[in-house]
């Protein structure tokens, strides 16, 4: 009986706690742990795979078992600006010793109809992000003007 009613306990415990930290954050608009629920299918297992990088809400995601790579990134929030989805990466635990790596390239694949790779449970997946150029060649400019400023000041100083 004693272990019963510690397995109860055990059991709504979590699940308070976790039906608490999520009601709590919709409650106040807060975007937390960055953990998220997918799916409310009865009867569908659900998997974890963490999705990085472009994407509006990176994290760690438990989706339905048939969830596919354009649907993760849709439940994400969608891609970011500059982001590069023709070289995906994608990590994939086969057993403890045997690690698989794979690139996508979803434009291609959306393009050419072909199939999907499908999301396996404890997948990490990377959406790498390109950074523009030109802002980062606008950063330069503005700290090298800034630079020159402040030694032409202390130049100044110097030769009074």
């Amino acid at each position: 009986m004693r272990r019963k009613i510690c397995l109860i306990v055990a059991t709504v415990f979590g699940f308070h706690q976790g039906a608490m930290a999520q009601g709590m954050n919709q409650f106040f608009g807060m975007r937390g742990g960055a953990d998220f629920w997918v799916g409310k299918e009865e009867a569908k297992p659900l998997i974890t795979v963490q999705l990085l990088g472009g994407v509006a809400s990176a994290g760690i995601y438990h989706v339905p078992v048939d969830t596919t790579l354009p649907q993760l990134i849709a439940y994400a929030g969608g891609v970011v600006r500059n982001s590069d989805i023709s070289s995906i990466e994608i990590r994939r635990v086969k057993s403890k010793d045997q690690i698989e790596f794979f690139e996508v390239n979803l434009n291609k694949v959306l393009r050419n109809n072909s199939p999907i790779l499908a999301i396996a449970d404890r997948d990490i997946i990377n959406i790498p992000v390109s950074y523009d150029l030109e802002r980062t060649a606008t950063w330069v400019a503005v700290i090298a003007g800034t630079a020159g400023i402040i030694l032409s000041a202390i130049a100044i100083r110097d030769s009074k």
